[in-house]
């Protein structure tokens, strides 16, 4: 199945009867993850290339601080789809988007403002040994005492992920979503998928 077929799965409701029939990526988690603002922010930067959820994601920043706030898929089996809606709070200000960390992403919506905060987009699958899929960044001035949270998105499904083998939607539930706060503890996603240890994930890269 293709990118651009893939995002029709994630925008228009029916296409491909697109369902949370089967038991894939049931498992998965969205990721929140601070960095201080960089001008010159990239995907392939060290701190964001080399990150695997073995170690904590920042979800907790200071009140004023420009961030990038990384989205990112953990714990799937093959994900090629993303949609959700971002929330912050009144106080945050809303600097950018920024995505194309996955291959061949095309973008359906992608995050303007305050009146427009939904990402759909598809990209080539990333599977299970990655790890952790990068979809891209907000880059935001926060406020106090408040969060950036991933919401349910308006669009068909709701907030979802895609896999490119079957088509099939799965919803990613409150539950499996990470946040970043000021003025209080954020939510790490990474604790909220399976834990890996570093010998299991020493065997997997070494099939490589």
């Amino acid at each position: 199945m293709t990118t651009r077929r893939i995002l029709l799965v994630i925008l228009l409701a029916g296409v491909a009867g697109a369902s949370p029939a089967q038991a894939v990526n049931d498992q998965a988690v969205l990721v929140l993850h601070a960095l201080p603002y960089n001008s010159g922010q990239s995907c392939s930067n060290y701190e964001i290339a080399n990150f695997d959820c073995r170690t904590p994601a920042t979800v907790s920043v200071g009140g004023a601080e420009t961030i990038d706030a990384f989205l990112m898929v953990y714990d799937f089996d093959d994900v090629s789809g993303v949609q959700c809606q971002f929330e912050w709070g009144a106080g945050w200000v809303f600097q950018g988007w920024r995505g194309g960390c996955v291959a061949n992403q095309v973008n359906g919506v992608t995050p303007t403002g305050d009146t427009q905060r939904q990402i759909a987009t598809a990209f080539d699958a990333v599977v299970r040994p990655a790890r952790v899929a990068v979809i891209g960044w907000l880059t935001l001035t926060t406020g106090p005492a408040d969060c950036l949270q991933i919401g349910e998105s308006t669009y068909p499904f709701g907030t979802h992920i895609v896999d490119q083998g079957t088509g099939t939607s799965t919803a990613i539930p409150l539950e499996r979503r990470g946040s970043i706060c000021s003025g209080q503890n954020g939510v790490d996603g990474c604790t909220l998928g399976t834990t890996m240890t570093n010998s299991t994930w020493g065997a997997i890269k070494s099939g490589f």
